[in-house]
């Protein structure tokens, strides 16, 4: 008799350096004011609908990627029941954007919210593409804000991300995040008239498309290029807007002057915004690569977006974490007749942690004893935080330095 293939146990150092690392994240989420959530394992087959998430929450999804099963409810007792289809968790976004929708129908919320989970995920994974660092059952710590479109809660999702990578030990000018914005890609979508199916396949070729521009399966980026031209030209499209994606796929990270030349001026706020994150993590030394096929398969992206690596002098370690805004997905679980809501701007994102587990090892990064000291407050009064006159991403930087409380919320 042997194990479930793709399930894992685990013993003695293994579990001990991910508890280390799981107490590393909470401790730097809860310094930045971030409350914990605790997700159920089992969510409603429901939520995971293409309706609620679109037709590609992640690359080469389907219904058989997920847990599925029936559970039976009884109700009074055991020979009454009804049954109802849910599944195991294979990420954690979902799951929060259905509390969220629950807590606003019955008008129990303020905005921002902030908050962070450590949870079990689930995917039936195809047995051939099982590795060290891709399980069925996998941990995933997430940080999310809801309720918020400012652009602050942007930067401080990614800013979160090197928080958090520094604590681990990892020195700033290895952390790499590759940036853009899903408005390019969506706005194009709708001026080529692509349709619903040819535009879910161009957005995983993208994604795909763009890891392999980063260093991953860098023997893909001809064939993903080849492809890309492919799809964009089963469409009769004007020659400006197939420029556009000609201007995509072949530029370089951060070749926004020449895109600015190629697109129409409609574009140019979002160019703007993504170059002045970028100048402004320049100065707190780390780097960002703005690259506009950085579309992330999920359907349910809806502005900025992000994939972050770690690259070492010897070794290069891909999608530690990524995330990105999402300002659709709540308004799916919340009951019009009762509200005036109907969407709700969110960004967040997440580590696999095992993928953090498997850098750390290479890197030699548990040589040493390691301690960690939590400090818990309970009924804590909180402190009135400080606004960011205009939004500026730069004093945002100057207040964290000053280790000053910020309001990220809209104005």
């Amino acid at each position: 008799m042997f194990g479930i293939k793709g399930f894992k146990e685990r013993f003695g150092e293994i579990p001990l350096k991910e508890e280390y690392i799981k107490r590393v994240l909470f401790d730097t989420a809860i310094s930045f004011d971030y409350k914990k959530i605790i997700i159920p394992t089992l969510e409603n087959a429901k939520s995971f609908s293409p309706a609620v998430i679109g037709k590609a929450p992640w690359p080469e999804w389907n219904e058989n990627g997920c847990f599925y099963f029936e559970i039976e409810n009884y109700l009074k007792d055991y020979n009454t029941c009804s049954k109802e289809k849910v599944l195991l968790i294979p990420e954690g976004t979902i799951s929060v954007t259905r509390w969220l929708g629950e807590k606003i129908n019955k008008g129990d919320y303020k905005f921002p919210i902030k908050l962070f989970y450590s949870l079990t995920c689930y995917r039936n994974e195809i047995l051939a593409h099982l590795s060290d660092t891709k399980h069925r059952e996998f941990e995933q710590f997430g940080m999310e804000i809801l309720g918020s479109s400012n652009i602050l809660s942007d930067v401080e999702n990614m800013h979160m991300v090197c928080a958090c990578l520094k604590k681990l030990d990892i020195k700033p000018f290895e952390i790499r995040i590759r940036l853009s914005d899903t408005h390019v890609f969506n706005n194009l979508i709708q001026d080529s008239k692509i349709s619903e199916d040819d535009a879910v396949t161009l957005r995983e070729v993208m994604d795909y498309f763009a890891e392999s521009k980063a260093g991953k399966h860098q023997e893909t980026y001809k064939s993903c290029k080849e492809k890309l031209y492919s799809l964009i030209n089963k469409t009769q499209l004007p020659i400006s807007v197939f420029n556009c994606w000609a201007a995509l796929f072949e530029s370089g990270y951060n070749d926004l002057e020449e895109l600015t030349k190629v697109f129409p001026s409609k574009y140019h706020t979002y160019f703007c915004i993504l170059e002045e994150i970028r100048k402004e993590f320049a100065k707190q030394h780390i780097r960002v690569d703005i690259d506009l096929c950085v579309v992330r398969s999920h359907e349910y992206y809806t502005g900025i977006s992000f994939e972050v690596d770690v690259i070492s002098q010897n070794q290069s370690f891909f999608e530690i974490a990524g995330g990105g805004r999402y300002d659709r997905l709540v308004g799916n679980f919340i009951e019009n007749s009762k509200n005036k809501i109907n969407a709700v701007p969110c960004t967040g994102f997440a580590f696999g942690l095992e993928r953090v587990c498997f850098l750390m090892e290479k890197l030699d990064l548990f040589n040493s004893e390691k301690v960690v000291t939590s400090t818990f407050k309970f009924d804590e009064h909180e402190n009135e935080p400080v606004k960011i006159k205009d939004d500026s991403i730069a004093e945002y930087f100057e207040a964290i330095a000053n280790k000053r409380k910020i309001y990220i919320g809209d104005k």
